[in-house]
């Protein structure tokens, strides 16, 4: 199951969002015609122990 969060569009067609999947949460970023790329990456457990 793949959850996309909290988008963000940009005028030079970029779309940034949060993801989850696979027990991790992304920051991504689409430009247009290309492919998603992570901008960083974290477990969701070490999320939670750092909100802890």
């Amino acid at each position: 199951m793949i959850l996309i969060l909290g988008c963000c569009s940009f005028d030079n067609g970029a779309i940034t969002g949060l993801e989850i999947i696979e027990e991790k949460i992304q920051l991504i970023k689409w430009k247009a015609g290309e492919d998603k790329t992570v901008k960083r990456e974290e477990s969701l457990s070490k999320l939670f122990e750092l909100l802890g």
